[in-house]
């Protein structure tokens, strides 16, 4: 472009700045692309654990929820509830059977 504009090449420099201003759209949309599927990514991570979480708690809590039941956590902690077998690991609850 700058050797057709040095010569005075009006037509090739028109030609080779619509084509140069071309690209650079297309540029400009692929980088916002790549700039919106990132977040698309990193916002399909965070909900995927989310789900995870929430599909392991609730079948592992299955039947509680089935009977329709509240489960209260106390201010004071679970230490006296695994005490008196009120509440179990994950591990726990999976070795009975």
């Amino acid at each position: 472009m700058t050797v057709a504009y040095k010569n005075l090449d009006y037509d090739t420099t028109e030609d080779l700045l619509t084509k140069y201003l071309a690209e650079k759209e297309r540029n400009t949309y692929a980088r916002t692309y790549l700039v919106f599927l990132s977040k698309f990514i990193a916002t399909y991570n965070t909900m995927n654990t989310y789900n995870k979480t929430l599909l392991d708690t609730l079948i592992n809590n299955r039947e509680a929820l089935i009977k329709n039941v509240t489960i209260v956590l106390p201010d004071s902690g679970t230490n006296l509830m695994k005490q008196l077998n009120l509440v179990k690991t994950e591990a726990e609850w999976k070795a009975r059977e």
